[in-house]
């Protein structure tokens, strides 16, 4: 076999649909073995909903562009937030493809977060289902919606709800940021989910401590008041649920 062709294989051997340079080839393996690290396991805050996340953004929306290596094609992203409460909201990159036949990298360890007052982290999981251990962490070959999630090793002091730059590791591409803005309650229609055992509630933004709630909704004015019963206790109004899986 000619060099050209034990190349090629190689490079389809690896998984790379087109040859890359020795900066991104190696750049790839090293996120690919940090993304196998451990997980730490246990409640997560700003982490909600479960796969399939939708594909479709609610609320603001910025959009942009990650590309890995300089001989791949970008992917195309949209940032947001997917709202958890009235008080929280789960960070959000709907991407896709601009050229499936020669996919742009994505993976977790290859981002980082930013915020005001020189505050940062790459201390995040990036995943299609928010509720499970899986962490993302190849070519994007079709549309998909990821969860930035906290791990354990968040700082305390990164709020995950204020304005937020999200930086991507590029390699030879360079680094490529999207900013976002801090969560807005007031962008979104929060629905309760129905029935018992699925809410906590809140009540003027802080959690009441109320668990195993079942909320009943009525016309109020303009908007909808929310009612949620809980075991136990007075009916009570309330302005937004946290979700739990049954």
């Amino acid at each position: 076999m000619h060099r050209v062709g034990l190349l090629a294989a190689a490079f389809a051997a690896c998984g790379i649909a087109h040859a890359e340079s020795t900066q991104d080839t190696m750049r790839r393996s090293q996120l690919r073995a940090e993304s196998l690290l451990p997980v730490v396991m246990g409640a997560v805050p700003n982490a909600c909903g479960s796969a399939p996340l939708p594909l479709t953004p609610v609320g603001p929306v910025v959009s942009g562009t990650f590309q890995y290596g300089s001989s791949n094609a970008p992917n195309s992203v949209k940032a947001w937030r997917y709202p958890c409460s009235a008080t929280a909201s789960m960070i959000v990159l709907t991407v896709t493809p601009t050229d499936a036949s020669n996919p742009s990298f994505l993976c977790g360890p290859g981002l980082q977060l930013l915020q005001s007052g020189g505050l940062q982290t790459a201390a995040l999981y990036l995943r299609t289902d928010p509720g499970t251990i899986n962490s993302f962490c190849t070519d994007v070959v079709s549309s998909v919606t990821l969860a930035i999630i906290p791990t354990s090793s968040t700082p305390a002091a990164f709020d995950f709800d204020q304005a937020t730059t999200i930086d991507f590791d590029g390699a030879s591409a360079g680094h490529q940021t999207i900013a976002i803005a801090a969560f807005n309650p007031a962008a979104y229609t929060l629905t309760p989910p129905p029935g018992a055992d699925f809410v906590d509630v809140y009540v003027h933004g802080t959690p009441s401590g109320f668990r195993n709630c079942t909320v009943s909704t009525a016309p109020s004015g303009s908007g909808t008041r929310y009612t949620a019963s809980c075991a136990s206790e007075a009916p009570l109004q309330a302005n937004g649920f946290d979700r739990y899986p049954h």
